[in-house]
C-alpha cells in the first residue's frame, strides 16, 4: 500500500477550473470582445499596462498578462493552476480569437498548447514560418 500525500485544494476550487471550463472561459473572452455589457472604456482599462513610476509599461493589467508574439499581434491573457491542473485562456484583441484550454499539467510554460490551438487559427507568419521539417521537435 502507497499512503498518497492529501491536499486540502478547496481554496482554489474558483481558480482551478474546478467552477468552469474551456468553454465557459471561451465565453468569457467573447464577452470581452463583443458584449454590450462591458463599455468600452471598462474594456480599454482593463487592458491598460500598468505604469511603474508612472512612466514604464508593464506586461501586467489587473491580473491579464499582454505580450506580442512573434509576428507583433497582441495577445491578452490569463493563466493558472495548482499541483495537477491548471487552465489558460487567451485573447488576440485585433484577430478577434479567443482559445482557452484546461489541462492536468502542473506548470504552464510557454510550450503550453494554448499557444499552439491559437496558431491553427492565424495566418502564417511571413516573417517567422513554421520550421515544418522540424515541427514539434526542439
Amino acid at each position: 500500500t502507497v499512503n498518497a500525500v492529501t491536499r486540502d485544494l478547496r481554496y482554489s476550487i474558483p481558480s482551478t477550473g474546478i467552477l468552469s471550463n474551456a468553454e465557459d472561459l471561451v465565453k468569457f473572452g467573447n464577452a470581452l470582445l463583443y458584449s454590450k455589457h462591458f463599455s468600452e472604456e471598462i474594456k480599454k482599462r482593463l487592458f491598460e499596462p500598468y505604469l511603474l513610476n508612472g512612466k514604464m509599461p508593464t506586461q501586467m493589467s489587473n491580473g491579464w498578462f499582454i505580450m506580442n508574439d512573434r509576428s507583433g499581434r497582441t495577445i491578452y491573457g490569463k493563466s493558472g493552476g495548482v499541483a495537477g491542473g491548471g487552465a489558460s485562456l487567451i485573447i488576440y484583441p485585433e484577430e478577434k480569437l479567443v482559445v482557452a484550454c484546461a489541462i492536468n499539467v502542473t506548470s504552464i510554460t510557454e510550450d503550453y498548447p494554448v499557444f499552439e490551438i491559437a496558431a491553427n487559427f492565424l495566418p502564417e507568419d511571413e516573417k517567422n514560418p513554421p520550421d515544418r521539417d522540424n515541427a514539434g521537435q526542439q
